[in-house]
């Protein structure tokens, strides 16, 4: 059974908690922020290996979206913030992260029934 889009989203949590937004309106240089953008990945990454384990294959796309949505904005904020000659650790921990992660679900996702995949 497929659930609309808009369903889906309303039952995930947000992708920032109130305590995230006022730490990211706080953060007075973009290391500040990375460390938070890096924690809300490993947040909202958690969250989805939850919902994959479980098999809620249908909870999976908004999860998905929100970290798609949290990758484009930190990308954004580094893009404008940062001068990638000379990167932070903060920075490259980050980055490995992603890769990591990234990494991890393109190996899990060929588990996902193909009905699924394509929802």
């Amino acid at each position: 059974m497929l659930i609309p889009a808009m369903a889906i989203c309303a039952a995930l949590p947000e992708k920032y908690t109130p305590s995230e937004k006022v730490s990211i309106a706080a953060a007075r240089t973009p290391d500040e922020r990375i460390r938070i953008y890096d924690a809300v990945f490993e947040r909202l990454g958690k969250k989805a290996w939850e919902i994959f384990q479980e098999g809620e294959f249908d909870s999976f796309p908004g999860i998905l979206t929100n970290l798609s949505d949290l990758l484009e904005e930190s990308l954004a904020d580094i893009e404008a913030n940062i001068k990638l000659s000379g990167k932070s650790q903060r920075l490259i921990r980050y980055e490995i992260n992603l890769r990591q992660a990234i990494r991890d679900f393109s190996s899990r996702w060929l588990r996902v029934p193909e009905e699924q995949r394509n929802a």
